[in-house]
């Protein structure tokens, strides 16, 4: 899919919503019958800068289950 924020786009734009270039993965996991929206990458602390690594000191769960509403805010998925 691509999701704003990786690289320099923070808004959708034009560009943003008619590229055919994925950008960023997640995941929809089947739990207790239902699916849900988890992107671990977004939720996690962790980064790179100047080529080192650094660990988060936490982990978010803002993209654990959430709402198609707030996803699509950030996220679009795309045709393979």
């Amino acid at each position: 899919g691509y999701a704003l924020g990786v690289g320099e786009e923070k808004v959708w734009t034009g560009a943003t919503l008619n590229t055919t270039e994925a950008n960023h993965a997640w995941n929809e996991v089947l739990l207790d019958g239902r699916w849900i929206i988890v992107d671990s990458t977004w939720d996690s602390q962790n980064k790179y800068e100047n080529g080192t690594f650094i660990r988060g000191k936490f982990v978010n769960d803002i993209y654990f289950d959430a709402t198609m509403e707030f996803f699509s805010l950030s996220h679009r998925a795309m045709e393979e």
